[in-house]
């Protein structure tokens, strides 16, 4: 293969090497298995459901309907312990698809729960072989090129845990649709962007503000420019950071773009928008605003309804976000942290039949806290001064909403947010909860691991102290450094998955006069378990009623292999990956893609794989 044998030339660049994606799915032979030929046998009305062809609507609903399996091997002992009724927790393990396309990578997307459908917008992902060689010789004049004529330009310093091998390859471009999982039927859909959907965004936040629309905000777009400069061929890749907010429309499949308008009464203090990626965000969906439980609408009676639009009181409360913190980029391609905290009220235009509505093509922001705000010599905005407790700037944190009644009220006095008698400002009863992250203080990068909540009504924060007794000993304060994980709440317990720590990052800190880690506890658990040839695969958990850092237990018994590593499982998928998406589901959590980033070749070096996996991980037993 001419493009093998060009990338084994002497004076390849690192940069130049094909990537390569885990778990590899390969199309599942349906008359195997009888289920899956019983079911597209019963929709074989015209007897043409198995010919490739496009022309019949049974064949080309089977080419839309491929079924997808995960190449694993199983391990032994494991099946054999479930067979056995070994006890265990939890298990994980990667269903098999049906799909309209491929399945590839996915990095550093954003994903929402609507109904039983996950929706992931943005994100990076691998191209497959063919196109990767495809690319390779058109930039090497078809293989022609002496190697040592390319030059890589890449003049970004990347905040963790973004990788730059990973983005300044040509092998990795943005994702420019919206993937569609079901979780009742493990189905993939793939919806192509159109010329009015956003830029495809990486590192961006979505979060869900009515049963049908979702609303995304923030991350970087990634540009790619090839030139010649002289006898070199130059590639290179630029960051531009995206600050439009944009509203979907899941029923009709459409973006709507809309325009942030900081409230007037802070507009001369503040800068309008704030370009930022890596940030938190949620919302509280315009129907629990209201409280008119809104029954989600299906696409046959949205066309029936004859798009009659109608005003309406019943959606009076607008939808509620709160957008805080990530990383911003300054004139010198450096990034800063921040950790600034905005509300966003996001109204409902018009309401239709069968309650289907739009959003205003307007959203109103302000910030929220208690600081002051300073200014240059010329009126210019230069930053806040924070005047009570505040968490330290971060990105790629977990960002949640816990508990509480919404209830529309009055801003509270002494909050910088503007009061009802300027804006019919609304709030909810409910706390918001910051945890880990990554920072940067004096040119060092550090791991969080401190948990944080913020009171919406009082716009106060409040540092939370976490406690472990893994010994069964006193409790003391512990704290468990991460960043780009995925976090979720189950019931009383945040579960945290995946994402880096210091010792993964080889960052050094002073241990002795740092809260303890529950972190380095937990890396010699789990050598503890491998060495006993346990099964079992522990993670934690933090209980937000009594504050405790707790394991849990997870078992699979499905196994990978590569040709780069050794022997992986799917339990590596989910607790060594970083850039992933998780998201909750009638107790089941659906973890979709990543970087597999802890991966030890022979000469030590570590390396990530990008993950085309989506893992289903039930927990009818959190803890043991």
């Amino acid at each position: 293969m001419a493009a093998a044998k060009y990338l084994a030339r002497e004076g390849v660049p690192d940069w130049l090497k094909f990537q390569i994606e885990l778990p590899k799915y390969e199309y599942f032979d349906i008359t195997k298995d009888r289920k899956y030929y019983d079911y597209f046998n019963d929709l074989n009305s015209d007897g043409l459901m198995f010919q490739r062809s496009d022309l019949h609507a049974t064949s080309d609903y089977f080419r839309r309907h491929r079924v997808m399996e995960p190449k694993f091997v199983k391990d032994q002992q494991m099946s054999d312990a479930f067979k056995s009724g070994t006890n265990f927790s939890n298990y994980f393990h990667c269903p098999t698809l049906l799909s309209d396309q491929k399945i590839s990578s996915r990095m550093f997307q954003n994903s929402c729960t609507l109904g039983d459908k996950v929706y992931s917008i943005g994100g990076m992902t691998v191209m497959d072989a063919a196109e990767q060689a495809e690319l390779l010789g058109d930039l090497t004049d078809d293989f022609d090129l002496d190697p040592k004529l390319l030059e890589l330009r890449f003049d970004y310093d990347l905040p963790e845990p973004l990788i730059a091998d990973f983005i300044k390859s040509p092998f990795v471009k943005p994702v420019d649709s919206i993937q569609v999982f079901s979780c009742q039927s493990a189905t993939l859909k793939h919806f192509p962007f159109d010329d009015e959907s956003p830029p495809p965004l990486i590192c961006a936040s979505m979060c869900v503000i009515s049963k049908h629309h979702l609303f995304m905000y923030g991350g970087f777009e990634l540009d790619t420019d090839v030139y010649r400069e002289g006898e070199k061929l130059i590639f290179e890749k630029k960051l531009k950071m995206n600050d439009t907010p944009w509203i979907l429309d899941v029923l009709k499949m459409r973006f709507q773009k809309v325009k942030n308008q900081v409230h007037p009464t802070v507009s001369t203090r503040f800068p309008n928008t704030i370009a930022r990626f890596g940030h938190g965000m949620v919302a509280i969906p315009v129907e629990e605003m209201n409280k008119e439980p809104v029954m989600p609408l299906t696409i046959n009676e949205l066309t029936n309804s004859n798009n009659s639009m109608r005003s309406s009181s019943k959606m009076s409360t607008p939808a509620v976000g709160f957008v805080m913190g990530g990383y911003r980029m300054g004139n010198d391609n450096k990034f800063t942290p921040i950790n600034d905290i905005w509300k966003v009220e996001m109204f409902v235009n018009q309401v239709g039949k069968h309650n289907h509505f739009e959003f205003a093509e307007e959203i109103v922001s302000y910030p929220l806290g208690r600081y002051e705000v300073n200014h240059n010599n010329d009126g210019g905005f230069t930053g806040v001064v924070k005047m009570t407790n505040w968490p330290v700037p971060r990105g790629f944190f977990s960002f949640v909403v816990m508990g509480g009644n919404n209830s529309v009220m009055s801003h509270s006095a002494g909050s910088s947010t503007p009061d009802s008698s300027s804006i019919n400002g609304t709030s909810v009863s409910k706390k918001l909860m910051v945890y880990g992250g990554s920072t940067i203080r004096n040119g060092n990068t550090e791991i969080l691991g401190d948990v944080w909540w913020f009171d919406v009504s009082s716009e106060t924060w409040t540092p939370i102290d976490g406690f472990s007794n893994l010994d069964d000993t006193t409790a003391r304060i512990s704290q468990f450094r991460r960043c780009g994980h995925v976090g979720v709440m189950n019931g009383d317990y945040f579960i945290v998955s995946g994402g880096v720590g210091p010792n993964e990052l080889g960052l050094q800190y002073d241990r002795e006069n740092a809260v303890f880690d529950i972190g380095d506890r937990l890396i010699q658990d789990r050598l503890k378990l491998f060495k006993e040839e346990r099964k079992e695969y522990v993670s934690l958990s933090f209980n937000v009623e009594s504050q405790m850092w707790k394991y849990a237990y997870f078992m699979s018994e499905n196994c990978m292999t590569d040709t780069i590593s050794k022997f992986w499982g799917v339990k590596d998928v989910v607790f060594n990956s970083i850039g992933a998406s998780g998201v909750l589901f009638n107790g089941r959590m659906f973890f979709i893609g990543g970087i597999l980033h802890v991966v030890f070749t022979e000469d030590g070096r570590t390396v990530g794989v990008p993950l085309a996996s989506i893992v289903e991980i039930n927990m009818p037993m959190l803890t043991l």
